[in-house]
């Protein structure tokens, strides 16, 4: 599978009527929909700390039924990277629960009051233990790159579809050509 092609500064995603500034933002917003997480994109800014989603998830614990955290995303895919921005971003001044999603599912933490402590976790970490959360990331990844691209100075729309298409045609003519020669 091929990576979403990369936006311009001037265009976005458009998923559910949000404007996303990178395909990875609206990947996460599918997964989230896909995992009955319920998103606010760019909600607000806490202290000193961007916002790139707030999500809230049933948990079913008697002392914290639901938790709501509020996420940043970073184009990192490396857990020890995400622990890293997390330690910078993280302040003692102000505390949240708070957290920093990567580019995949392994590469996420996220720091909650839970029951009676607090803890640092990973959605890998059995916080959605009764759903498939590989297959709905594989899911949502597929599907992010279908997701319609806008100029947002025009509101025009863009085809990335067919200009993806065109590169997957170009890689196959190659493929082929290297296996005739050989």
């Amino acid at each position: 599978m091929l990576e979403p092609l990369d936006l311009n500064p001037d265009e976005c995603v458009v998923y559910k009527s949000t404007e996303f500034s990178s395909y990875l933002h609206a990947t996460w917003a599918l997964f989230f929909d896909s995992s009955e997480i319920e998103w606010i994109y760019q909600p607000k800014k806490v202290g000193p700390f961007h916002i790139d989603f707030e999500i809230t998830f049933y948990c079913g614990h008697s002392e914290c039924p639901f938790h709501t955290i509020y996420i940043r995303v970073l184009d990192c895919d490396h857990s020890g990277e995400v622990a890293l921005a997390y330690n910078l971003l993280t302040s003692d001044d102000v505390y949240l629960d708070y957290g920093i999603f990567g580019s995949n599912l392994e590469a996420t933490v996220f720091d909650i009051c839970h029951g009676h402590g607090c803890g640092q976790y990973g959605l890998t970490d059995n916080w959605l233990s009764n759903l498939p959360v590989d297959e709905l990331w594989e899911i949502a990844l597929q599907t992010t790159d279908r997701l319609p691209v806008k100029n947002i100075y025009s509101g025009e729309y863009i085809d990335k579809i067919e200009e993806r298409l065109e590169i997957e045609r170009f890689l196959l003519k190659e493929e082929l050509a290297m296996e005739l020669e050989a």
